[in-house]
């Protein structure tokens, strides 16, 4: 994305990029479900897994300059150049894997549950002005980042293992956030840029059971 203006007097641009994205992986045995029911026979090497894993990868660019654009008030010939650019990112990445309520569950060996959540991020904003006499520029980003792995046995889930019951949760966060601002003037110039992260707290599994109900 990109806004550009120019003036023989005063160049203004500006504008704004908001990029929303839920992403949400799941996968498990459903509330009341039987599987491998006692009494039948089982092959030894039988084994029960439960795989759940949200990816998200996501590049945002926004204020840089193409060769799609028009003129923008970075191209100077102008007294007064302003110019401001924000770039919001929310994001929310969510993966589970579990046994629900009141299932019944045998395997001859392992019973695994593993929930993963992946999330890389690439988040760019530029601005720039050039004015004869004055420019001022800002750049503005702001990535906000939800994330929840959980991997769980609901309290009244009956689980028979030959061996062993695994439970793995795993989250892996890469979060580039890069602002820049430049703002040329002979007189005066004033260039502002921010990059700020926010991290939301994961939820517990006692707020996971209240939303689910």
């Amino acid at each position: 994305a990109y806004a550009g203006a120019e003036g023989p007097i005063a160049s203004l641009g500006g504008g704004v990029n908001y990029t929303d994205i839920y992403n949400m992986s799941a996968s498990g045995i459903a509330e009341g479900a039987r599987v491998n029911p006692s009494g039948l026979a089982a092959d030894p090497d039988q084994a029960i897994d439960i795989d759940s894993a949200a990816t998200v990868t996501a590049v945002v660019v926004s204020g840089l300059n193409s060769a799609l654009t028009l003129p923008g008030p970075d191209d100077g010939g102008t007294e007064l150049s302003v110019g401001g650019y924000f770039g919001g990112l929310y994001l929310d990445n969510y993966g589970r894997a579990y046994i629900d309520d009141r299932a019944v569950v045998a395997s001859a060996t392992d019973v695994t549950i593993d929930a993963l959540t992946d999330t890389q991020v690439l988040a760019v904003v530029a601005e720039g002005g050039e004015a004869d006499d004055v420019a001022v520029d800002g750049a503005f980003s702001l990535i906000i980042l939800g994330h929840e792995t959980a991997a769980f046995v609901e309290e009244r889930a009956t689980v028979d293992a030959g061996e062993d019951v695994r439970l793995t949760a795993t989250n892996r966060n890469l979060v580039v956030n890069v602002a820049g601002a430049q703002a040329i003037g002979n007189d005066v110039g004033v260039g502002l840029a921010a990059a700020v992260n926010v991290m939301l707290r994961p939820r517990s599994l006692e707020d996971l059971a209240e939303v689910d109900e």
